[in-house]
């Protein structure tokens, strides 16, 4: 945000430079979501897809790009901005992931390691969970093999969970996994059994997921021909739950909420788990709820066991922010601040260009939040707001009750 912000405030000399329609978004979009923008950019397309390559990402004009470049010198622009993001991290010292992936092929691509390969290296390798893995963090999974010339290597997917990577596409796999093509004997298998959610919850989730595949050309339905199988669980409707956020504060009325559900499920607090989608609503739900004695556990990085054990001690409920609860099962979850306007995101300051990334992160969010309950979804909003664009479907289709 400090390089944004200072880019911002002499944009003016770039103004030659760049297309009318990049010098736009740097003029008109918040420092925040340029950052995200960049970010993504930067890790995605220049690291991943260009390997840091200045002279390829120049010459590129791959569509699945984050920031819209026009000509040679938008992208120099950016590159330029990408060269000072990476000496702004060697003066701190610091590394981003991208790096440390980078650095890793490196060694693994020494001589020493080619000679070590056969007896060190894994006669097999499973990957649960591969779409959390970047571009580059995926180019380091072929190396692991004792050999060179075969991939031995069995990968689970969820591309609906690969949050705002915009680039992610099943069929590419093997490329991102770098197997050379004279070695690509694939088997897919499509996975169509939920063991983990109630039907009604399947349903709603392969509402806002088919929704998504309408919008974005790349966009996974994981559900489109899915089937529960838990049919020992007792169905729960969804509810979208709307009220006047004046009255009370969304944070306690999510509490009340979540002890309703404590009581009507029977279950443990820690079966619970209230989830945010805004990091600044987040940090203000911790904030109000230490003020007013109402003990929660905050899970803070994803998949912190200490964390629901925690909970588990202490009777408490969880709260976290939705990049946290991937892989996770809770009896319920709760989620918070969903209305339009919040979800995804809108306001003056988004460029089409974010509006674009944040409804395709939204869907992937909302997809992860509502698949981490077995039981019980409730969703919480702002009735002066509205309903959330990404709900529509759900509501028009009953797959969710609304209440005002």
């Amino acid at each position: 945000m400090e390089i944004v912000e200072n880019i911002k405030h002499n944009l003016k000399k770039h103004k030659r430079m760049i297309s009318d329609e990049l010098y736009t978004l740097f003029d008109n979009e918040d420092s925040l979501s340029l950052s995200e923008l960049l970010i993504h950019e930067f890790g995605v397309a220049i690291k991943g897809r260009c390997s840091g390559n200045k002279e390829f990402y120049i010459k590129n004009k791959d569509k699945y790009f984050c920031v819209p470049t026009f000509k040679e010198n938008d992208r120099y622009f950016i590159f330029d901005i990408f060269e000072n993001y990476q000496l702004k991290l060697d003066d701190l010292g610091q590394f981003d992931p991208d790096d440390i992936a980078i650095s890793s092929m490196g060694r693994l691509e020494t001589p020493l390691w080619k000679r070590r390969r056969a007896t060190e290296a894994y006669d097999f390798i499973l990957v649960d969970e591969l779409h959390l893995l970047n571009f580059n963090e995926l180019g380091i999974v072929h190396y692991l093999t004792k050999q060179s010339h075969i991939a031995p290597i069995s990968f689970a997917v969820d591309a609906t969970q690969a949050i705002g990577d915009i680039a992610w596409k099943n069929d590419s796999v093997l490329d991102y996994l770098n197997i050379e093509d004279h070695i690509k004997s694939e088997k897919k298998t499509d996975l169509t059994a939920v063991f983990r959610c109630s039907a009604n919850i399947t349903r709603l989730a392969s509402i806002i997921t088919s929704s998504g595949t309408a919008l974005f050309t790349n966009f996974i339905d994981p559900l489109a021909h899915a089937s529960g199988v838990q049919y020992d669980i007792k169905e729960f409707q969804p509810e979208y739950i709307l009220y006047d956020e004046s009255t009370v504060s969304i944070h306690q009325k999510a509490i009340s909420i979540a002890n309703g559900t404590h009581d009507e499920l029977g279950c443990l607090k820690h079966k619970i788990v209230i989830i945010y989608f805004d990091r600044l609503l987040f940090e203000e739900a911790k904030e109000e709820f230490s003020q007013s004695n109402k003990t929660v556990s905050c899970l803070l990085e994803r998949g912190d066991i200490s964390v629901i054990e925690e909970a588990k001690n202490k009777n408490d409920f969880i709260i976290a922010m939705v990049d946290y609860v991937g892989g996770l099962e809770f009896d319920a979850v709760i989620l918070v601040g969903v209305d339009k306007g919040r979800l995804p995101r809108e306001d003056r300051s988004i460029s089409n260009t974010s509006k674009v990334f944040n409804n395709y992160t939204s869907h992937n969010k909302m997809y992860v939040a509502i698949t981490r309950a077995t039981k019980m979804v409730k969703i919480l909003g702002d009735s002066r707001r509205g309903i959330s664009p990404l709900l529509d479907s759900a509501v028009d289709d009953g797959a969710i009750t609304v209440y005002e």
